[in-house]
């Protein structure tokens, strides 16, 4: 419970000095009336999903402010505002009380962030026909002390992302040497908005993994596809001499539209990385001198080489050789359209050396 202490001093009274101390309290609170400070869409717990409820009652106001309202985790009595979202009162978004829902009660949520079981979520709902959800890292293989920038992607030509206002999405791994390295989100370039602007997005870090919460602030729900947010990972640097897998992996997911329809995706990949030991770090030069893009792509695939390449080879995932090239130029494009969509896999060879590149064909 909150209280105040308002202190006279000094007092003339009966002819003696007397403090006197005053305690307020706040009214009483039930159950169905409590706020908690960062639970925007009141499920007891604060995490990126309260992003969605904030942007989805951005701008609305009320005189029905929290009395004495403070952003410490503890029970607030607040009237009810006119106005719900998803079946919730707006009150519980005004995070910080002030009576006006904006950008400031998205930090109470990053105060108050508290991280749930780490097990991963079985029941994600997905679809096979809705818009795929994927995600793809920078490289293959990584030495220690480097970053993994991953893109996380929603949408394709094929199947965009139809009447989207927020996304909330974690990703973890289960490899205990990277835990609690440091992880953070990024939202340039998103499709879905433009943060600070027409978005509000965080990035909730985790022990092993982060936690995303993106939501539009104009009431207007958009459709597109491509990347909509990049996740970094940076990989300790005293890992030893024996190589990791590091794998990120969806396991907590919502996609609503400002109307509150939830929208099922086709979860169709994630993207295993291996951290190098450091006797096998010199292997890794060969994959970091060659440019293979764009990627995720239509069809049409560049591939660029700073060395001297001895072969090239496209495969599928069963291992079926499907094209084959011999002392390759520096430049090469490459028709990848008559193989359909799907996951494919680059080999390129130099020098005894062999480095593997996965590409996406939308």
């Amino acid at each position: 419970n909150i209280f105040l202490l308002v202190v006279f001093l000094p007092a003339l009274l009966m002819g003696q000095n007397e403090v006197s101390i005053i305690s307020i309290y706040p009214d009483s609170c039930l159950d169905s009336e409590c706020v908690w400070p960062g639970d925007a869409n009141f499920d007891g717990a604060v995490n990126s999903k309260d992003i969605i409820q904030i942007g989805s009652l951005f701008s609305q106001t009320s005189e029905n402010k929290r009395t004495m309202a403070t952003t410490n985790w503890v029970e607030q009595a607040c009237s009810d505002w006119e106005v719900s979202k998803f079946n919730v009162n707006a009150k519980h978004a005004d995070s910080d009380g002030n009576g006006i829902i904006d950008f400031l009660d998205t930090e109470v949520v990053e105060k108050n962030y508290s991280s749930v079981s780490l097990k991963t979520d079985e029941t994600i709902p997905s679809d096979s026909l809705g818009p795929p959800i994927y995600i793809l890292s920078n490289y293959d293989t990584v030495n220690q002390s480097d970053s993994i920038i991953y893109s996380i992607y929603l949408g394709s030509d094929e199947t965009p992302a139809e009447n989207v206002y927020g996304v909330s999405m974690k990703w973890q791994h289960e490899t205990p040497e990277v835990f609690g390295s440091d992880n953070s989100a990024d939202f340039n370039g998103s499709w879905l908005g433009t943060k600070n602007v027409d978005m509000i997005a965080n990035g909730f870090p985790l022990e092993d993994g982060i936690d995303i919460g993106m939501s539009r602030t104009d009431q207007q729900n958009r459709t597109g596809k491509g990347r909509i947010s990049t996740v970094r990972i940076i990989v300790p640097d005293n890992l030893g001499e024996i190589q990791k897998d590091i794998n990120l992996v969806l396991t907590d997911l919502l996609i609503i539209s400002f109307e509150g329809d939830t929208i099922h995706p086709n979860i169709i990949l994630q993207d295993p990385v291996v951290i190098l030991g450091n006797r096998i770090k010199d292997l890794n030069i060969l994959e970091k001198n060659v440019l293979v893009y764009p990627n995720p792509n239509s069809g049409i695939l560049n591939l660029e080489s700073r060395l001297q390449l001895d072969k090239i080879r496209i495969v599928d995932l069963s291992g079926r050789s499907l094209y084959v090239q011999i002392n390759p130029s520096l430049h090469e494009v490459f028709d990848l359209s008559g193989f359909g969509r799907g996951l494919y896999v680059i080999e390129f060879q130099s020098g005894g050396v062999t480095a593997y590149e996965r590409v996406f064909v939308e």
